[in-house]
């Protein structure tokens, strides 16, 4: 039952919990820290507030998160479509330099585009919007904003009048 099911995020990995409708829920290491150092070969950056998380309105078991490691030079994707069994991770961004782990530096909107799970991510370092079409997968850059923005506040895909994805709006400061 979804309305029973929540997710964390924090320095030690994702947790998830299906008894939200009890007085003290359970939560279940679904992806540990560790893990992650296995599969990107370097640790999470714990202090980082780029690190994000998102699920998809339209498929029940589809869990995102979005980190940056330790070297701090690449945003990772891991994404589950089986609530947390098993995790593909995938590098986004590898820029070669720091990069930036600032409130806002990232934002993440999923959207449908023809019945498939799109998603969307605004990178405040590059001023950079990056698509995936296939559920965080493969991601490519689609446009940038005008320089003299000092971070991507909120990154949305209205849903009506725009079943193909092609209009985002983005607010920066």
């Amino acid at each position: 039952d979804p309305a029973h099911i929540g997710w964390i995020f924090n320095e030690n990995g994702v947790y998830k919990s299906a008894d939200l409708d009890q007085t003290t829920p359970t939560w279940t290491l679904k992806l540990s820290a560790a893990a992650i150092a296995t599969a990107t070969g370097s640790t999470l950056v714990t202090a980082s507030v780029a690190n994000k998380m998102l699920g998809s309105p339209n498929q029940q078991n589809y869990i995102a998160v979005f980190y940056n490691t330790n070297s701090n030079t690449k945003t990772w994707c891991a994404f589950t479509e089986d609530g947390g069994t098993n995790w593909t991770h995938t590098t986004i961004i590898s820029s070669g330099s720091t990069r930036e782990t600032n409130p806002g530096a990232v934002d993440i909107v999923p959207h449908t585009v023809s019945g498939s799970l799109t998603l969307y991510m605004a990178d405040f370092p590059t001023r950079t919007i990056y698509r995936s079409t296939d559920k965080g997968a493969t991601w490519g850059a689609r446009g940038t904003w005008p320089a003299g923005s000092v971070y991507s506040r909120c990154l949305h895909c209205p849903y009506e009048g725009n079943d193909d994805g092609q209009l985002l709006y983005l607010t920066t400061s």
